[in-house]
Formats: C-alpha cells, sequence, structure tokens
C-alpha cells in the first residue's frame, strides 16, 4: 500500500494504481509468492514527444487469483487422479500458499499442487465453505498409530448425526476424518453433506456413487462458545487486523435492479469468519501481521476462564504492539526535537575544551 497512488474495491475484485511500472511489478511478484496466480500485460501510448523522441506509455496488468480456498471439496478429474497415485477422488483443500495442499480425509493422503499444475487442470471447488453443515458427533474412534504433521492430523472413524436432525430422526451417518485428535463426543463439527448436494461436475461421472463419501468432515465448531465470549461485556478478541484504504466503487443504478443482491453476505460476518479461522490456524497466522488490541483489564471468572480454554486464540507473544501513522509521526517529531536541542552547559563545556586541545 505505501507504492500504491490508490486502491479501488468492486465487484470483480480489486484496482492497484501505481506511479511507477516497476511497484506494479514488485506487487505482482509479492503476490506470486502467496497464492496461485496467473497475469497478463498490456500497454497503451498515452503521448509522444516527437521533438525529443520520447514515449509515455500506460501499462495495465490483469492478474486472476486461484478461486479454490482454505476448507473447500474439490473433485479431481481421472487423469489427475491417476498422476497424484489415486488421491481422491474427494479432497480437502487444507492449506493455499504459491500451491495448494490437497488432503483426503478418508486416508490422510497429501500432496502439494504447484500453481502450473493448478492453472492446466483447471481445478475448482465443488463445494465451497458457504454450503458448510453443522454436525453432532455421535461416537468418534481415533488410531492414535496413525497421525500427519506432527500429531495435529489423526485418522478416525466417526459416527454424526445432522444438527437439525438430532433428536427429530434416526439419520446417522459414518464417515472417516483427519481431526480424531480434536473430536469428542457431543461436539459440533462443520462439514458437508455430500450426500443430499445437488452436485454438477463431469469430473462426478468417471467415479462410482460407491468411491464417495457421503459426509466430508471439515472443522471442529466453536460457535456457541464464541457466542457466549461475544455476550460478556468487556471479552473481545486480544488481536486486530490492519485494512487496505480502498475506495469503494460506486455501481451504476439501473430501473427495477434492486441496490443490495439478496444474497449478499454482511462484511462484517465475513470478517468475523475470517478471524475466527485465524484463532484456529496457527500456520494462517505465520504469514499475517497481527495487532494486540486494547483490553478493559477486568479479570474473567472462573467459570469463563475453564470455557475460554476450550476456544482457539492467539498466544500473546504472536502479536506486534499497534501503532498508527499519527504514533509514528509523533515518534520522528520527538526524536528530531531531541536532536535539535542544545547539549548541557557541562557537556558543551567539555566540547570546547576538547577542541581547544585538539587546535593547541
Amino acid at each position: 500500500q505505501a507504492n500504491a497512488v490508490n486502491i479501488k474495491n468492486h465487484n470483480a475484485g480489486m484496482d492497484f494504481f501505481f506511479g511507477n511500472r516497476s511497484h506494479a511489478i514488485k506487487f505482482i511478484d509479492f503476490l506470486n509468492n502467496v497464492v496461485p496466480i496467473k497475469h497478463r500485460s498490456d500497454k497503451s501510448l498515452v503521448s509522444h514527444c516527437t521533438k525529443n523522441n520520447t514515449y509515455n506509455y500506460k501499462y495495465t496488468f490483469a492478474v486472476e487469483i486461484a478461486l479454490i480456498c482454505k476448507d473447500d471439496l474439490a473433485v479431481l478429474p481421472k487423469k489427475l487422479n491417476s498422476a497424484l497415485g489415486n488421491l481422491g477422488p474427494l479432497v480437502l483443500c487444507t492449506r493455499v500458499t504459491n500451491s495448494v495442499l490437497l488432503t483426503n480425509p478418508q486416508t490422510l493422503q497429501e500432496h502439494y499442487l504447484d500453481a502450473d499444475s493448478y492453472w492446466r487442470w483447471g481445478l475448482k471447488a465443488l463445494m465451497n465453505s458457504r454450503q458448510l453443515t453443522e454436525f453432532i458427533v455421535l461416537d468418534i474412534d481415533p488410531d492414535w498409530s496413525r497421525t500427519t504433521h506432527g500429531g495435529r492430523c489423526m485418522y478416525a472413524d466417526a459416527m454424526v448425526a445432522r444438527a437439525k436432525d438430532y433428536g427429530v430422526n434416526d439419520n446417522v451417518f459414518h464417515t472417516r476424518t483427519h481431526m480424531g485428535n480434536l473430536l469428542n463426543p457431543g461436539d459440533t463439527v462443520l462439514g458437508y453433506d455430500v450426500l443430499n448436494a445437488n452436485l454438477v461436475d463431469p469430473a462426478l461421472d468417471h467415479y462410482p456413487p460407491s468411491h464417495l463419501m457421503d459426509v466430508v468432515l471439515v472443522r471442529k465448531s466453536y460457535k456457541e462458545q464464541r457466542a457466549r465470549r461475544r455476550q460478556r461485556k468487556g471479552r473481545k478478541r486480544n488481536f486486530q487486523l490492519k485494512r487496505l484504504d480502498a475506495e469503494e466503487e460506486e455501481e451504476p443504478t439501473r430501473k427495477g435492479k434492486r441496490g443490495n443482491a439478496a444474497g449478499a453476505e454482511d462484511p462484517n460476518a465475513q470478517l468475523e469468519a475470517f478471524m475466527d479461522e485465524l484463532e484456529e490456524d496457527s500456520d494462517m497466522r505465520q504469514r499475517i501481521n497481527l495487532y494486540k488490541a486494547a483490553t478493559t483489564g477486568e479479570t474473567p471468572s472462573l467459570t469463563e476462564t475453564d470455557e475460554e480454554d476450550e476456544v482457539p486464540k492467539v498466544p500473546i507473544e504472536e502479536l506486534l504492539d499497534d501503532m498508527t501513522l499519527g504514533d509514528a509521526a509523533a515518534l520522528r517529531r520527538q526524536r528530531q526535537a531531541m536532536m535539535e536541542q542544545p547539549p548541557p552547559p557541562q557537556q558543551q563545556q567539555q566540547q570546547e575544551d576538547t577542541s581547544m586541545d585538539m587546535d593547541m
């Protein structure tokens, strides 16, 4: 943002304006290191001076970011599945950096798909996080001998029921999951109800229904605990985020067109969901600067402390001290004023004596 002249938001993405072409190229290199992208460039002549034979060009870079996101469910094409050692057919996207980490929760197999392979195969999400369904864990049998990532993922057999069916009917699903170390009977977990979803993807035609899981569990839910924490006065997150100072592009109003889409999500709700993921995922926090938030200084009760211990939170040692632009300017002015102040009389006398000795 330091080199950007202006930033604008619109429905198709974001526009960054730079005063120098090298700044735009540097920004593209940054994006290429953090997320799979593909880009193209173009230039147009703005002005031309015949006397000096100089040209002034306007450069435009179009960058497309990978559509697949963390916790998305994807189905692998038949050829790609064979090339990856029968990793699929259904895989979870568990991490997105400059490559995409695909995980099979049934077998704990993993594979990093680099940017070139991702764009070559055109992998898309079969179901995304907006389609997650709440399930209740009825029983779970973890296998402590099958773990990955230093014990953060563990194979387990689980019996779950949809939260809306719990206590209403006897619909129970058996599935395999990679969260055997996190789940206990009675917990709420978010997952994809593949059996009752209306899925359309040509790659599904190459697999028999028996090869597809009925339910794919994604992550443990702390919705109720977080809701109770927000209701308490003064119990807020211990961190905050910095956002880009971007302008919102005004959309042209058309006759008969509604101002807001019926299915549009609240930006504040999206931000809260993103901050929930930051609290749960330590790998994601390593690539994002988190700043200390102002606290009220209230001491929680023992009941509140025991309940909050179950909810993941960001350790205080991972947080940076918050400093605004005004604080930085005041600090610079203070340092400049200290440099401009004359030295004390004793120190000044010592400096004069030293200069006299040097002259002699």
